[in-house]
């Protein structure tokens, strides 16, 4: 006859081997798992990092000078706005109203002197562009001073961001050994997914920007975004538009 206690005994004694033997499983097969991505996040990985390689940031500040005195000196000349409100003076370029001459501009005192032909006045325009180069300075021989607040404003800066082109053409070269894996690395990519960028301006034939050259079986489920961006110019305006096309496997 077998005591009621002794079943319980064997029942708890049963219980613990099974509970150690899924514990053991888990130890042993959880360190094997790959976490599991959606289509989305692997898509994003890949958007954000582009971008934030490929981005160009640009900001313009309107001038207004209302200049009703001017005459013209016979020597050369330039003009002077006694104010400087910048903090950053490399890359910054003055242009006139259409954002197609650049002005001369210096900008090495706490005043803004800038070269201009006859009456000065208008609407200019400073773009900072990081990869921009600003016309040189001409000192001339009378420095024509704008000193009343009311002959000159400077508007509201406004912030522009786009993709550079030089930036897009001198990508890192994902063909070369160690490069594709590094970028991987580098924007937090899982390990074990894989990426293909490509872009082409306005209609011209896509190009490969990266690719780890592997063929793609035909039961892997690939998923695509198309990226459409706007090209800047040196001057802040768009001179085209980029499309990039992302896939994830």
């Amino acid at each position: 006859m077998v005591k009621k206690g002794a079943s319980h005994v064997d029942w708890a004694i049963s219980l613990g081997i099974f509970l150690v033997y899924i514990l053991t499983v888990i130890i042993f097969i959880k360190p094997g798992l790959a976490p599991s991505y959606k289509a989305d996040e692997l898509l994003d990985y890949v958007e954000n990092s582009l971008i934030d390689e490929v981005r160009l940031d640009i900001e313009k500040t309107p001038l207004y000078i209302e200049y009703s005195d001017f005459e013209d000196p016979g020597d050369s000349y330039h003009f002077a706005i006694n104010e400087n409100p910048f903090d950053v003076y490399n890359n910054l370029i003055m242009y006139d109203e259409n954002l197609d001459t650049k002005k001369g501009v210096d900008f090495s005192s706490n005043k803004i002197k800038f070269n201009h032909n006859g009456d000065p006045t208008g609407k200019y325009w400073f773009v900072y562009n990081p990869e921009g180069t600003p016309k040189s300075f001409s000192q001339g021989i009378y420095e024509l001073d704008i000193v009343n607040p009311s002959v000159y404003e400077f508007g509201i800066a406004q912030n522009v961001t786009g993709v550079s082109e030089s930036k897009v053409l001198n990508f890192v070269d994902c063909s070369q050994e160690g490069v594709y894996d590094s970028l991987k690395e580098k924007w937090n990519f899982p390990s074990d997914k894989e990426f293909e960028i490509s872009y082409y301006f306005n209609d011209e034939s896509p190009v490969i920007l990266c690719s780890n050259n592997i063929e793609i079986l035909q039961q892997t489920n690939v998923y695509v975004r198309v990226l459409k961006m706007p090209v800047l110019g040196e001057n802040g305006e768009k001179t085209k538009e980029v499309t990039f096309n992302v896939k994830v496997w």
